[in-house]
């Protein structure tokens, strides 16, 4: 992760501390220029919901004013996905956990980016394929959170061509006899 500040100095002792329920991590923080520096995030429980992350110039010394509080999200899991073939433009149905409703989620089909219609709770979400997602092959299925694949496993569906309709005979059917059949061509 980057955090931005000022007065971040190219020094060894640079480094980043992480404190949550389940204790304190200090880790290297990689110095990118006076304002910017890296940390890599430590391993934490899945149950940490907020961390404070604090940042030292000299390895030892951490600034209490400057407190960051951040919120860690559990990988989603995809487990389901319905259909299992669609045309281009269609809507696949996700079933998972630890999804997030938020404005910041996205979607894939195939690397094309598609339209996250709707979140519902934690385990249901609605993506629209790109109607530029080619058919033809297996292809992904990817949940993004700020841009970032947040997905561990990764489904698979069928891209179909979309049916076109150029004619239907007859035009008409009989109302409340159970249908009528139509052919289409």
């Amino acid at each position: 992760m980057t955090l931005r500040g000022k007065e971040f100095r190219p020094r060894p002792g640079l480094s980043c501390a992480f404190l949550s329920q389940s204790g304190l991590s200090v880790v290297p923080a990689y110095y990118k220029d006076n304002y910017n520096i890296k940390c890599d995030l430590p391993v934490l429980p899945i149950y940490v919901i907020t961390i404070d992350v604090k940042v030292s110039n000299n390895g030892y010394s951490f600034n209490d004013m400057d407190i960051i509080k951040l919120k860690v999200i559990p990988p989603f899991s995809i487990t389901s996905i319905s259909p299992d073939a669609i045309a281009p433009g269609s809507a696949v149905y996700i079933t998972g956990t630890n999804f997030v409703p938020s404005a910041d989620m996205s979607c894939t089909v195939g690397g094309e980016m598609g339209k996250l219609q709707e979140v519902k709770g934690t385990s249901d979400a609605i993506c629209h394929s790109s109607i530029d997602t080619p058919p033809g092959e297996s292809v992904s299925v990817q949940l993004y959170l700020n841009g970032v694949a947040h997905t561990h496993k990764e489904a698979t569906l069928m891209v179909i061509d979309r049916p076109h309709i150029f004619h239907v005979y007859p035009l008409s059917g009989i109302a409340g006899s159970g249908g009528s059949e139509s052919r289409l061509t």
